[in-house]
């Protein structure tokens, strides 16, 4: 539970996950251990005791996605034995990784394989039609649709008169929104980018540069454009991997026969140019232009909130309305040059996590069995408000 409360609770997808089981006293449990994890570090900011440190000793990371990276990992791992086992010419039969899990499994092959293997990924793509099959080109490179393929609906915001005023709609959201304000115009971005490719579908040629590139993204893409869409998304999709194929084949190609040193002890010592070449050249690429967008939308955000927060108006429309998410609140308190305003998120955050704490006792409270003839209230909803409160609503 340490190790969960110390990388910041789950991720938004990963919450909703949790909240789709239906254990709400288990997962009350959960976010009351995140919240007594969290308190005394923000008291600490708070009452000035300590120098400005982060909430979150390491990155935020969601402890179910390493978990779920680790288990991606370890069958990699036992794939590159059965390639050593039987040799890379049992590679590909039925089929191959995706994109995104090759480096994992380059990583656990000596450098006698790479080349074979990167040869028989370029072989199956330059196979591959995207006019005719853009599903399965997509799905071949980068890897099956998410669990949960449709993107995030936007959220509710039903005023929308000032939508091309960012300074009016970041002074609404603060006053009137119970959500996080950042996470709100990240949704916005992502919501806008898909419509406007889903709106300009029909002329593909013209929008190959702003084509999604991630898994997740080209997914939501593809199902809110349709299949108009889908070969322009396929091609790009193929025409990045194919590039970065050729360069890992490329950097790999040199170094393959290398007699310096007998394989398995360059493996071993960890002395694999080839390797290392190859697996350079892989995780090197493109980002994907809505990935950009997204990070430079939440950037953007928190750099107007923290000149709104200069007004004495703005101040107060934030204190008094719902915050930031922790997700969020731990960004802002890390930045050196908002000293001011982490004190700001501080309090605010500080009081935001004791209320929820005694709404999820409470809810805990009144759900135990001799608790049964009292009448339940909103409490009873803490552990939905719990995920957002964390984990964001983007």
């Amino acid at each position: 539970m340490r190790s969960l409360a110390e990388s910041g609770g789950f991720c938004t997808f990963h919450a909703a996950r949790i909240e789709a089981v239906g254990q709400s006293a288990t997962v009350a449990l959960i976010y009351l251990s995140l919240i007594e994890y969290c308190q005394p570090r923000l008291a600490a900011r708070r009452d000035h005791r300590s120098a400005p440190v982060p909430l979150f000793p390491g990155p935020h990371a969601c402890a179910a996605c390493a978990h779920q990276w680790d288990v991606e990992r370890r069958e990699c791992f036992f794939l590159a034995l059965l390639i050593r086992t039987r040799g890379s010419h049992c590679y590909g039969a039925p089929a191959l990784v995706c994109m995104r899990h090759l480096p994992l499994l380059l990583e656990y092959l000596g450098e006698d394989s790479i080349g074979d293997i990167l040869a028989r990924h370029l072989g199956v793509a330059a196979a591959l039609k995207p006019e005719t099959a853009a599903d399965a080109a997509i799905r071949l490179i980068l890897g099956p649709a998410p669990h949960a393929p449709s993107p995030p609906a936007p959220l509710r915001d039903s005023d929308i008169t000032d939508r091309p005023d960012p300074v009016r709609r970041m002074r609404r959201r603060l006053r009137a929104l119970p959500f996080c304000p950042i996470c709100t115009e990240i949704a916005d971005a992502r919501a806008e980018w898909l419509s406007w490719l889903a709106s300009a579908s029909g002329n593909a040629g013209r929008i190959l540069d702003v084509l999604p590139l991630c898994r997740d993204h080209a997914w939501h893409a593809r199902i809110v454009a349709g299949p108009v869409l889908a070969p322009a998304l396929a091609a790009v999709v193929l025409g990045e991997a194919e590039q970065r194929l050729a360069f890992a084949a490329n950097a790999a190609a040199p170094r393959r026969g290398s007699r310096r040193l007998p394989g398995w002890i360059g493996n071993a010592f960890g002395a694999a140019p080839g390797r290392r070449a190859a697996l350079a050249s892989l995780r090197q690429g493109r980002e994907c232009p809505l990935c950009v967008r997204i990070r430079e939308a939440g950037e953007r955000a928190l750099r107007l909130l923290v000149a709104l927060i200069e007004y004495d108006d703005g101040r107060r429309a934030f204190e008094s309305g719902y915050g930031l998410c922790v997700r969020h609140a731990a960004q802002v308190m890390a930045m050196p040059e908002a000293t001011a305003f982490g004190d700001i998120v501080t309090h605010t955050t500080h009081a935001r996590l004791a209320l929820l704490r005694w709404e999820l006792e409470e809810q805990l409270r009144r759900g135990a069995w001799q608790a049964r003839p009292t009448r339940r209230g909103v409490e009873s909803a803490a552990w939905l408000r719990a995920g957002a409160r964390f984990a964001g609503t983007h």
